[in-house]
């Protein structure tokens, strides 16, 4: 925004709205009058300015999801070549948090005949998930797994359902977690949390997430057809 001495006793301020002068100052004008007009030239500058931002905020968001897309399909290349059951979960939950901005990645494997989740992958907690099997509407993984649908927890510890098990040996602030189905059966759930105060996990981040769930159920359906070959 620039100023000018447009002629004597007139001020005239210019913006990006074009070649004419946004707003005309003359000396002896009320002062009201120069106020209201001083405030529409302000609220043209705030909407360029949210314009640009809003352009740039945009050009960041769609290089995030290339990347993001990338590494989904880097991923799925390398998933693929591995033939062990443990390695290829770990390798999951691991590359899991390569996509998503947290803190810990876990799969479950439902259990159909003692109809349980058993968490076979995580990246953090090694002390004691092992035993944290859940049933299903238990806890955030248990609740997806009923529901056959993704959850995004952003107050986790205000959560109804929230595990008192992990609240009190945690300090998970959000989560979400993806179901992995295959052809209408249960076959687990991967779960990704953060114990970072304010961050909050977004439904873009649910989208990639369940993107590459359904990537790993497919490799695990094809894993264990050929284990049933063999």
């Amino acid at each position: 925004l620039d100023a000018e001495v447009a002629c004597p006793g007139e001020i005239a301020l210019h913006g990006t709205l074009g070649h004419e002068p946004a707003f005309h100052a003359v000396a002896g004008m009320p002062a009201g009058a120069f106020a209201a007009g001083f405030e529409v030239v302000c609220g043209h500058v705030a909407c360029l300015l949210r314009d640009i931002t809003g352009r740039k905020d945009t050009a960041r968001a769609l290089g995030r999801r290339t990347h993001q897309l990338e590494t989904v399909r880097s991923v799925a290349e390398e998933i693929t070549r591995e033939r062990d059951l443990s390695r290829l979960l770990d390798l999951i939950a691991q590359r899991a948090l390569t996509l998503v901005r947290a803190g810990g990645g876990y799969i479950y494997l439902w259990n159909g005949a003692d109809r349980i989740l058993v968490p076979r992958a995580w990246t953090r907690y090694a002390e004691w998930m092992p035993q944290h099997r859940l049933r299903l509407n238990e806890c955030l993984a248990g609740t997806v797994a009923a529901r056959r649908e993704g959850l995004v927890v952003n107050d986790y510890r205000r959560w109804p359902a929230a595990s008192r098990f992990l609240l009190e040996r945690t300090g998970i602030t959000a989560a979400l977690a993806e179901p992995l189905v295959y052809r209408d059966d249960l076959v687990g759930v991967i779960l990704l949390d953060t114990e970072e105060a304010g961050h909050r996990f977004t439904e873009e981040d649910r989208l990639v997430l369940s993107l590459l769930a359904g990537i790993v159920t497919v490799r695990f359906a094809s894993w264990r057809g050929a284990q049933n070959l063999s």
